[in-house]
C-alpha cells in the first residue's frame, strides 16, 4: 500500500487535510459565537451580525486581553501590537469589529480566556480521556500547528486516521458543517492534466447588435471573408464599437470560433486550443508534446471555411507582439479555409501578406442622434433635436460615449444632460492613457449620479478580469444578494456594466477609468482584493481537491483567468506581507505554479515557481524540504519545455562537432538508436552553478532542467538528514 503513496499523492493528501483545518476556523468562530452569546448576553446576540465590538470595549474584558502574559522568567505580552490593532483598531472614528477579522490565533485567545470555558484546563496536550470543549479545541490547535506549514505529505493511512480524528473532533464542538460536508473533501480529485484554459469558443458573446450606422462597414468586412481575405484587422479608438461589428459579421456566418485575447497569456495556450477544437476526443496529454505540427498539418487539412475572432488583441500586442504575429502567419500560411478578423485600438505589421485594415470611425449624425434617443418611446422635438446635436458633438459620436448618455437621458430631460456636459467639459478632467476625453466626460456625470455604495462598488468591479455572477460579487463585495442585485443592476441601467441573464461585464475602457477612479477609495479597493483571493484561493483548493458534480477540467478552465489574476495580486502583495502570511501566499502560488504545468502552462509556471523558491529560500533557507520541492519542480517545468522546443525544431543547434576521443560513444549511441531504444540519456557532471549556467545558456536549455533537478534532489536529502 505504501508503494501507491507517491510524493503527488502525498502532497494531494496534505492538501486536503489542510482544507480541513480551514472548515476548523470556521468551527472555532461559530464556538466563539456561540461562548459570547452565552457570556454577554446584553453585550452580544444573533441581531449583532457577528460585531464583538460591544464585548471588547467591556471594561472587564478589556483589562483582561491587556494583561494577558505568557507563563515564564520574561513574561512577555500574549497579544502583540498588531493583534490589539485588529481588536481595537486605531483608526478614529474606529470601525467595528466583527467575528470575520480574527483568525484562528485570536479566536483561541478570545475563547480561553473571555468566555465561560475554564481558562485553567488542558489547553495543551489534553489526555485522551478528556472530552471536554476545551480539550477538543486544544486538539483542534494542535492539527493546525502540525499541518500549518509544508511537510512531505501524508500517506494514505495517515490522511484516514487524522481525517475521520479531526473531523469528529468537529462535529462535537459544532453543527456548522455536516458529516457529508467534511466527507466531500476526500473525494478523489479527477487528473489535472486533461485540461487547458478553454479560450475557443464557438459561441458568441451577447452584445449590441442593434448597430446604428454600421451597415456599409458590415457588408465590406462579410465580402472580405467571401473573399477568402487571410487576416482582417478591425482598428479605431477605445468604445467605437469594434467588438460589436465582429459579433455581428460573425452571427451571418456558419463556423464561427471566438477568442476574447484579453484572457490570452501565452499564444501556445491559442494553438492548442484550436488542436483541441478539432481533436476532441484525444488527451491533451498525447496532445501537448506534438501540438505545434499537430496544429499545422490539422489547419493544412481543413475543407471549410471558418471565420476565427481574434477579440481584444490589444494586451497581447502590447506584451508578445512578435508572438502574435508568428502565430498569425502560421494560420494564414497552413490554410486557406480560415479567415482571421483580429480587432485591435491600433495597427500593426504583421507578417502575414494581403492583410485587410478596415478602420472604424465615428457614427455619422444621424446614427449619433438615434443612438442618444434609443430609450425614448416618441420621436424629440425641435428644441430636444437641436440639444441632441450637440451631445452628440461633444461625445465626438463616439458610441460608447453616446450610450452612457443615453442612460443619463433615461432620466434626466435633454436640458439638464446637456448642461450636465457643458459643465463637465469645462473642469479640468482627469487624463487617463487610451480612455478619449469624451467617454471620461460621461463617465464622471454617470459617476456623479451613482449613490456611494454603487459608485464604491463600480470602482472595485475592476478586480474580476473576465465577466462575473451575481454571486461572486455577493460574497466578495460581502454584500446581501437583493443589495448587491439592486446595486448591479442600476450600473447596468447607466450603461457602466452589462448584464445578461445573471452574467456582467464591464468594457476594457470603462475598466480602466474604475482602476483610475479607484485610488480615492484604495482602502476599500485593498480589502476587496484581498476578499476576491481569498474566495479563488478558496475555489482553487475546492476543485484542486474535490469533485463537485462536474468534470474538474470544466471548471479549472473557467476559473483559470481569476487563478491567473490571484496569482497576479498575490505576487504584488508580498512585499508588504509579514511573514506568516507570506508564507501562506508562496504555498499557495506553489501550488498555482503546479496547477499551470499540468495544464501545460509552462511559461506562466516557470515564472511564479522562479519566485517561489527565491521567497521560500529567505523564508525557510535553502535546506527545508520545500525550497527542495519547488527547484525539482522548476526542473520538471523546465524539462516539459525543452522537450517541447526540441519537437518544433527541425534545425539541430551549431555547436562544437570536431569531437576528440568520442568515436566509441558516438558509435554506440548510434547502435541504440537502429535498434531503436525509446530513451538513450546521456549523462555527466557539471561545472557551473545554477544561475552562472541560466545566464550563459538561457532557462530553456536542456541543462538547465538537469541542474534545478540536482538542485532539487540534492537539497531533499538534505532535509531529510536535518529532518533525522
Amino acid at each position: 500500500m505504501d508503494s501507491l503513496d507517491t510524493p503527488q499523492k502525498k502532497k494531494a493528501n496534505h492538501s486536503c487535510m489542510q482544507l480541513l483545518i480551514s472548515r476548523a476556523e470556521d468551527v472555532l468562530r461559530d464556538v466563539l459565537n456561540t461562548q459570547l452569546q452565552s457570556r454577554y448576553p446584553g453585550l452580544y446576540g444573533p441581531s449583532s451580525n457577528g460585531v464583538i465590538t460591544d464585548v471588547l470595549n467591556d471594561k472587564t474584558v478589556t483589562h483582561t486581553l491587556l494583561s494577558l502574559k505568557s507563563k515564564g522568567v520574561k513574561r512577555k505580552r500574549i497579544l502583540d501590537q498588531g493583534q490589539m490593532d485588529i481588536l481595537y483598531p486605531p483608526a478614529s472614528p474606529a470601525p467595528p469589529v466583527t467575528l470575520q477579522d480574527l483568525g484562528i490565533t485570536l479566536i483561541l485567545v478570545l475563547l480561553r480566556n473571555i468566555t465561560n470555558l475554564n481558562p485553567h484546563a488542558k489547553w495543551d496536550n489534553p489526555p485522551a480521556t478528556d472530552t471536554s470543549t476545551e480539550a477538543n479545541i486544544a486538539r483542534v490547535k494542535g492539527y493546525r500547528n502540525k499541518h500549518a506549514n509544508g511537510t512531505d505529505g501524508l500517506s494514505d493511512a495517515d490522511i484516514q486516521s487524522q481525517f475521520a480524528d479531526l473531523k469528529a473532533i468537529l462535529l462535537s464542538l459544532s453543527t456548522l458543517y455536516t458529516n457529508d460536508d467534511y466527507d466531500k473533501l476526500l473525494i478523489q480529485p479527477l487528473d489535472a492534466s486533461e485540461t487547458l484554459c478553454q479560450l475557443l469558443s464557438t459561441k458568441l458573446p451577447r452584445t449590441n447588435t442593434e448597430l446604428k450606422g454600421r451597415d456599409d462597414i458590415i457588408t465590406t468586412i462579410q465580402q472580405h471573408i467571401r473573399d477568402k481575405a487571410p487576416l482582417i484587422l478591425l482598428t479605431g479608438m477605445g468604445g467605437i464599437g469594434k467588438t460589436s461589428i465582429a459579433v455581428k459579421v460573425g452571427q451571418n456566418f456558419q463556423n464561427v470560433l471566438y477568442i476574447d485575447m484579453r484572457h490570452v497569456t501565452d499564444l501556445n495556450s491559442v494553438r492548442v486550443s484550436l488542436v483541441q477544437h478539432y481533436h476532441p476526443t484525444h488527451p491533451l496529454k498525447d496532445l501537448y508534446p506534438y501540438y505545434n505540427s499537430i496544429f499545422k498539418h490539422t489547419l493544412s487539412c481543413l475543407t471549410t471555411d471558418t471565420l476565427l475572432i481574434l477579440d481584444n488583441s490589444d494586451h497581447v500586442l502590447s506584451s508578445n507582439r512578435e508572438e502574435f504575429c508568428d502565430f498569425l502567419k502560421d494560420v494564414t500560411d497552413s490554410t486557406n479555409h480560415i479567415t482571421l478578423l483580429c480587432t485591435s485600438r491600433e495597427r500593426f505589421d504583421s507578417k502575414t501578406h494581403n492583410k485587410v485594415v478596415v478602420d472604424i470611425g465615428p457614427l455619422d449624425k444621424t446614427s449619433s442622434r438615434e443612438v442618444l434617443w434609443e430609450r425614448k418611446p416618441s420621436s424629440p422635438s425641435d428644441s430636444e433635436s437641436k440639444a441632441l446635436v450637440e451631445m452628440a458633438n461633444m461625445c465626438n459620436h463616439n458610441p460608447l460615449a453616446l450610450k452612457l448618455l443615453a442612460a443619463l437621458l433615461d432620466e434626466k430631460n435633454t436640458e439638464e444632460v446637456l448642461e450636465k456636459m457643458k459643465m463637465q467639459t469645462m473642469l479640468p478632467t482627469l487624463v487617463i492613457p487610451s480612455v478619449p476625453t469624451e467617454i471620461t466626460a460621461c463617465l464622471d456625470i454617470s459617476c456623479e449620479m451613482l449613490e456611494p455604495e454603487a459608485e464604491k462598488v463600480f470602482h472595485a468591479l475592476r478586480v474580476f478580469p473576465v465577466a462575473f455572477y451575481l454571486k461572486e460579487v455577493s460574497d466578495i463585495f460581502g454584500l446581501k444578494q437583493n443589495d448587491c442585485e439592486h446595486i448591479l443592476d442600476s450600473l447596468a441601467k447607466k450603461s457602466l456594466i452589462s448584464a445578461d441573464n445573471g452574467i456582467y461585464d464591464i468594457h476594457p475602457l470603462l475598466r480602466e477609468y474604475a482602476e483610475y477612479k479607484a485610488q480615492k477609495c484604495s482602502n476599500y479597493i485593498c480589502e476587496i482584493q484581498d476578499a476576491y483571493c481569498s474566495y479563488y484561493i478558496e475555489a482553487f483548493r475546492m476543485v484542486e481537491y474535490k469533485s463537485v458534480g462536474v468534470s474538474k477540467s470544466s471548471l479549472l478552465s473557467v476559473m483559470l483567468p481569476h487563478i491567473k489574476h490571484t496569482a497576479d495580486l498575490l505576487i504584488k502583495q508580498l512585499e508588504s506581507q509579514e511573514v506568516s502570511k507570506k508564507r501562506e501566499s508562496v504555498d499557495i502560488l506553489a501550488s498555482i505554479a503546479n496547477t499551470f504545468c499540468h495544464i501545460y502552462l509552462c511559461n506562466n509556471a516557470l515564472h511564479i515557481l522562479k519566485l517561489v523558491a527565491h521567497e521560500q529560500e529567505a523564508l525557510l533557507g535553502h535546506k527545508h524540504p520545500d525550497t527542495a520541492t519547488t527547484y525539482s519542480d522548476i526542473g520538471n517545468v523546465l524539462q516539459a519545455m525543452e522537450t517541447l522546443c526540441q519537437l518544433l525544431s527541425t534545425k539541430l543547434p551549431r555547436t562544437n562537432t570536431e569531437l576528440k576521443g568520442r568515436d566509441d560513444i558516438i558509435t554506440t549511441i548510434q547502435q541504440h538508436i537502429r535498434d531503436k531504444a525509446p530513451l538513450i540519456l546521456l549523462t555527466g557532471m557539471g561545472g557551473i552553478v545554477a544561475h552562472e549556467k541560466e545566464a550563459l545558456l538561457g532557462h530553456k536549455h536542456p541543462a538547465m532542467a538537469a541542474t534545478y533537478n540536482d538542485i532539487g534532489n540534492v537539497l531533499q536529502a538534505m532535509a531529510i538528514l536535518v529532518v533525522y
